[in-house]
This record gives structure tokens, sequence and C-alpha cells, in this order.
């Protein structure tokens, strides 16, 4: 385990560290940048007055296509009433319809839009009201591209009722595990809450974003991180920050690789990858995949990343190769 350089401590190095993300305004809208999701801002009429670099490169607009513009120019004619009336519950402080998931109310909805290019997808919204001084002053959106997991419920509402309508008295097993597909789907939704674009927002967005966020140190020692790590590595933000290496929770088979994108960040950050797949391990030695998506933070050696768990999308790819090829014998006894 790597320690942190001597003389500078725990509590000193957080401060630090604190002191950066509360005082310096571009690392704040560095976070938002390199977030993983789409983030956008509305005034009160529902024109856009910020967008992210994730939004850019999902729509393939340029920033200037989108200021000014009102939001209802994204949405489809089918979809302009839901839209509206979530708009206007935001703005009234209310919660827009949602689904549960984990047993927790989650106020977000799904829709479809077109890219620039013309191509459809599908996305999850969740907005929050932006307030200052007590009023609502627009909107904060976070929406995350859920187009593959679409396409992989509707292919498994194929199958399902391909196989009940061949064999559906003995197909029990199958469905039993089409339904637990389903839910893990239902599961692996997740949603981001992000605040008013301001300093105090931008550090909001770094401790209540949904997702795991860590500012690391040129040693790898983590610097700073926010309470999505627990769900992961199974630690409280206490016992990692200025204390643990970074290194110390990845995969030994993908250690050296990772290790290997942490030198060329420092030497040629041009080449070395924004986002890759590796595998950590957690306090009680699971094994889980992760999306990481990380920068250095201009004018220092420290990087900031976001993590995201991709263990049951991987489970559930898995799950569904499988289901496949269980369709495929049944077909091939049937001939």
């Amino acid at each position: 385990m790597k320690k942190p350089a001597i003389g500078k401590g725990p509590e000193k190095d957080s401060d630090q560290i604190k002191k950066i993300l509360s005082q310096n305004l571009p690392v704040y809208r560095l976070i938002a940048e390199n977030m993983y999701d789409a983030l956008y801002t509305l005034d009160i009429k529902g024109h856009f007055t910020f967008v992210n670099d994730a939004v850019l490169k999902r729509s393939g607009y340029e920033r200037e296509w989108f200021i000014g513009k009102s939001f209802l120019d994204f949405v489809q004619p089918e979809d302009v009433a839901l839209v509206q009336k979530n708009f206007k519950s935001v703005m009234r402080g209310e919660v827009v319809p949602a689904y549960v998931m984990r047993g927790e109310v989650v106020p977000a909805y799904e829709l479809t839009y077109f890219t620039a290019s013309g191509k459809p997808l599908w996305i999850e919204i969740n907005a929050t009201p932006l307030i200052d001084q007590g009023k609502i002053t627009g909107e904060l959106v976070a929406s995350r591209e859920i187009t593959e997991r679409k396409k992989i419920e509707e292919e498994l509402n194929l199958h399902r009722s391909n196989l009940e309508g061949l064999i559906e008295s003995r197909t029990a097993e199958l469905r039993i595990a089409n339904e637990q597909l389903q839910s893990e789907i239902n599961e692996h939704k997740k949603t981001e809450e992000a605040l008013r674009s301001s300093e105090s927002y931008y550090r909001t967005i770094f401790q209540n974003t949904g997702t795991v966020m860590v500012v690391i140190d040129e040693d790898a020692t983590i610097s700073l991180t926010n309470a999505e790590c627990e769900k992961i590595i199974g630690y409280p933000p206490e016992a990692l920050e200025g204390k643990r290496s970074i290194f110390e929770f990845v995969a030994k088979d993908d250690l050296k690789r990772v290790q290997e994108y942490y030198r060329i960040r420092r030497t040629d950050p041009d080449i070395a990858p924004r986002n890759y797949e590796a595998r950590a391990v957690d306090r009680h030695g699971n094994v889980k995949n992760i999306l990481t998506t990380v920068a250095l933070i201009p004018g220092t050696n420290k990087s900031i990343a976001s993590f995201i768990d991709i263990t049951e999308k991987k489970k559930m790819e898995v799950a569904l190769k499988e289901s496949e090829a269980k369709y495929r014998n049944i077909f091939a006894r049937q001939d």
C-alpha cells in the first residue's frame, strides 16, 4: 500500500482538496464536463442555459445550437405533453412520475429523441429544481442513454414470447430466468441528482451525483471522495481520504494496465484513455466490473475520476447469451 507523503496527513490533505473544490470554479466545471452522463440546465421558460460535453457528444450538436433554445425542440410530438407536465411539476417543487428501484422511489422517466444525424436514442431523465435564495430559478437535468438496455429488454421479451408459444408446459424455468433478468434490468437503472450551476452547485454534484467521484493525488492516494464509494468499495470516505491508494482496490490481473494508464496520463495525457473498464475488489473480496472516466485537474498532477458499477450489465449480457443458447437447443430438439 502506498502511503501519503510525510507531513501531509489525512486531515490536512482533505482540507487542501476541499479548499480547491470550494474556491476553484473551473475545477467544478471540470467535474460536470467529465461526468459520464449528460447534464444541462434550463431557465424558468425551459430554455437551455448550460450543457456539458456529454450532451454534445451524444447529440452531435454544437453547444451554440442549444443555448437559448427550448428543450421542447428535442422532444418528439408524442412525448411533448408528458415532458411539459413534468417540467411544470419540477418548477413547482413537486416530484415527477417515478419508478421504484430496490424499494426506493426514483424520480425519473424515459423518452426518445433523435441526434443531429437522425439516430434515435433512448434516455432516462432526472430533473431537479435550481433554487436561489429560496426561489426556484430553473431546472438541472441529468440524462443517461439507455438505448442498449432497451434493446436487451426487447430481445428478452421476444425470446420469452417465442418460448411460451412453443413449449408453454415446459418453460417454467426459462420464464423464471427471464423474469429475474427483467428484475435485474430494473435494478440496474440509475439516476444522478445534480444541482445548480454555481460554486456550491458543482461541489454538491461531487458529493451527491449518484456516481462515485474521487480526487487522486500524484502518488495515487485518494484525496477526496463521496459517499457513493461505500456502495462499490465498502469503505466510507473517512476511511479512504489521505489513507489509501486507489491501486489497492484494482484487481490483480488489471493492476499493471491501470498503473500504466496512470503513468501515461501524467507524461502524455493526450494518448491516455479517458474511459476504460477494469475490475475492482471491495473490502469483502467481491470482484466488480467498473467503468472509469478520468481526467487531470488543470495546473496540478491530481486527477479526478468517476466510477460506475457495470457488474449487473455484464451478468445480464452473459445471461442473455445463455438464454439464446437454450432457445436454439429447443428449436433443434423440435427438428
